[in-house]
């Protein structure tokens, strides 16, 4: 079980024990991530759906192809977001997709630049990946400064890549190679 520390926080991967936890992190920020993901249905607020999830993504970063870690602020073990490297993918692509959320009540402190250095310099330095992805939806300019603060470099739209709220939304198409951010830590 991988636990990352930071100076304000802990990342940790979960498990199906941490459903509740992880459902409420969900239910307190409904409406605040409504604008950027897509349609949720009512079952995705449930305990039990969190119950699966978890064990599947729990599977998935077993065999490689994930790595979930949970943020929690250790002054007080409170759950206020994740950073997600899905579909990883190994042999001559080295790579994966990022995705992050932060608690809505947590925004603008930091946090998420500083969870996301030390789940990067874990990606690149212990997993030994080459390359990472994101997509941002050109409205989300917070996201934006943030990955271009830890380096990462735009390189292009990718037109109507996700639905969001039903509606297919162009997104900024970023990426990070390993050279690039093992050089900044410098």
């Amino acid at each position: 079980m991988i636990v990352l520390e930071t100076e304000r926080l802990y990342l940790k991967m979960l498990d199906e024990s941490s459903a509740k936890e992880v459902t409420n992190y969900y239910k307190r920020n409904r409406g605040f991530f409504k604008k950027w993901e897509s349609y949720k249905r009512d079952d995705f607020f449930s305990v039990e759906y969190h119950e699966r999830l978890l064990s599947l993504e729990k599977n998935e970063i077993g065999n490689g192809t994930r790595l979930k870690l949970w943020i929690y602020l250790k002054d007080n073990d409170t759950l206020i977001g994740f950073i997600n490297f899905g579909n990883i993918i190994r042999s001559s692509f080295e790579s994966s997709f990022l995705g992050f959320k932060l608690d809505k009540e947590q925004q603008k402190h930091g946090y998420m630049t500083e969870a996301l250095k030390k789940a990067l310099n874990y990606y690149f330095s212990v997993l030994k990946l080459h390359r990472v992805e994101v997509n941002i939806m050109p409205s989300n300019l917070p996201s934006q400064k943030l990955v271009k603060k830890l380096g990462f470099i735009e390189e292009g739209i990718a037109r109507k890549y996700l639905k969001i709220n039903g509606q297919w939304e162009d997104h900024i198409h970023f990426t990070l190679l390993r050279e690039e951010f093992l050089e900044n830590l410098k």
